[in-house]
């Protein structure tokens, strides 16, 4: 089995945080930006097709860096 474990992404319980907390929070992930949705649903595709078959037992950060 294996798992995602997501940082910050542009959709969903961040639109409850206030913009300028967005910005500071954007200037503490390496990459400088939030995720997107498509980006989940990328690796999402790529862990379940047959290219994967070899990933086991993972825990992916998809985090931008922020826990490097």
């Amino acid at each position: 089995m294996n798992a995602i474990a997501p940082g910050y992404f542009s959709d969903g319980m961040i639109n409850d945080v206030t913009p300028e907390l967005q910005e500071q929070l954007k200037k503490q992930i390496p990459v400088g930006s939030l995720g997107n949705p498509e980006e989940i649903a990328a690796l999402i595709e790529y862990i379940i097709s047959d290219n994967a078959s070899y990933l086991t037992g993972q825990a992916i950060g998809l985090n931008g860096g922020l826990d490097m």
